[in-house]
């Protein structure tokens, strides 16, 4: 969990809480599970770009809040995704990569 107080006053509010349940409606099915033709439950959503990547409170705000900044999880995957956000590997990298592709490809195309 972060340390940042900014961030935790932005996810423990009400309208995070909202745009949360909001994103698990629209999309109930782990995103990356479903990559892989797995249908697992979304349990968690995760920021694609992280709201701490940025350092004013409006910006962190505009990431938080953003819908197309949302990616519904699962646990499990949701861990491994912070755990290859802290590995800066070439595979890592490139898998990453792949994966937004793919997805983008699914949304969009």
């Amino acid at each position: 969990m972060s340390h940042n107080p900014t961030y935790i006053k932005l996810i423990n509010c009400q309208t995070w809480r909202n745009l949360r349940n909001k994103q698990l409606k629209l999309r109930p099915l782990c995103e990356e599970c479903r990559s892989k033709e797995i249908y697992t439950s979304a349990t968690e959503v995760h920021h694609r770009i992280p709201v701490e990547s940025v350092r004013s409170e409006q910006a962190m705000r505009k990431l938080a809040y953003d819908p197309d900044n949302l990616v519904s999880l699962c646990h499990e995957c949701h861990i491994e995704v912070h755990k290859a956000l802290h590995s800066r590997g070439k595979d890592v990298v490139k898998n990453k990569t792949e994966r937004e592709v793919k997805s983008f490809k699914g949304r969009y195309l």
